[in-house]
């Protein structure tokens, strides 16, 4: 099968992902579509990559990484602020922190005021884990990004950023579709910053 070009024609899958839903939507937005749905792609792909290339062979899961790669740029933070920043769920940050606390990677501190609060940091064998791993991690993000070239991956670092902050909870919800709040069933997936 011919590959198509990478900068002028859509793949293949996204001419049938534009047919399937101007079939089911005729008003549809397809540029949005298609966005969306390779940003997902893509974000899956190097998530995959990643995760085999250079997590499972040298240390922490990519999640428990990008917890350590977080502690690492703010020093320290609470639990909660710790995984708002990976992305990381409350439940999963709990299971990555007691992992982490148990090789010594991390060091949790409850607040005496209120101890239900716990502060979390790198210990300095965390800070030699995260900087040797991370070397590894830079290579393979430049081998990734090396199919753009440097202004292009300015504009598209721009364009993330607005995505992140211009986010569905920022704006109104869309006609027929329930909010997901505290309390109801929310679907899980990974997100996009993995």
């Amino acid at each position: 099968m011919a590959r198509a070009s990478k900068t002028t024609s859509p793949r293949p899958i996204d001419e049938a992902v534009r047919a399937k839903v101007q079939q089911l939507m005729p008003d549809a937005d397809l540029t949005a579509v298609t966005v969306i749905f390779n940003l997902i792609r893509v974000a899956n792909r190097i998530g995959q990559d990643f995760e085999r290339t250079v997590h499972r062979a040298d240390g922490p899961s990519r999640a428990a990484f990008r917890v350590m790669f977080s502690l690492w740029v703010v020093g320290s933070a609470s639990q909660r602020d710790l995984a708002r920043l990976s992305n990381v769920t409350a439940a999963s940050m709990s299971s990555i922190l007691s992992r982490l606390d148990g090789e010594g990677l991390v060091r949790r501190t409850r607040e005496n005021d209120d101890r239900r609060l716990v502060t979390v940091e790198l210990t300095p064998l965390g800070l030699k884990q995260v900087s040797k791993t991370f070397v590894a991690h830079h290579a393979r993000e430049r081998q990734w990004a090396s199919a753009l070239g440097p202004a292009e991956l300015e504009q598209f670092s721009d364009y993330l950023r607005r995505l992140v902050v211009h986010h569905p909870d920022s704006v109104p919800p869309v006609e027929g579709l329930r909010p997901q709040g505290r309390g109801r069933t929310r679907s899980t997936s990974k997100g996009l910053s993995s």
